[in-house]
């Protein structure tokens, strides 16, 4: 049996900043496709549409997480400067980075802060 496709498959990823990424599309000649992406972290919205109408679940929305990165990530704040005295607040602020630098905006690991007297 010899399969012919008669339909347009046409699918587009936009990432949260609404650039669209690079989407593979490859037709099984079954009646199925394989749809490849590599979503950066964050959302990702998927639209498909066979013969220019779009599927039921359009847009298919991917939430994916990045792997945090602690050498990448970085601390401030009053909490880390010199003359911080036992009994006063001192904030400090931590920004969970991924292994590419970039934030991590919905952090998922557990984040643990030790401050040592540096003499």
């Amino acid at each position: 049996k010899i399969y012919e496709a008669l339909t347009k498959i046409d699918v587009t990823a936009v990432d949260k900043d609404f650039k669209e990424k690079p989407v593979d599309v490859k037709d099984n000649l079954d009646g199925t496709y394989d749809i490849t992406l590599t979503p950066e972290a964050g959302l990702t919205k998927v639209k498909v549409s066979c013969a220019d109408n779009p599927i039921d679940q359009n847009p298919i929305e991917l939430r994916t997480d990045s792997k945090t990165d602690p050498g990448k990530s970085t601390a401030k704040g009053a909490g880390l400067e010199k003359g911080n005295r036992v009994d006063k607040k001192a904030p400090v602020i931590v920004q969970v980075n991924d292994v590419f630098g970039k934030p991590v905006e919905h952090n998922k690991d557990d984040v643990a802060v030790t401050v040592k007297d540096p003499e």
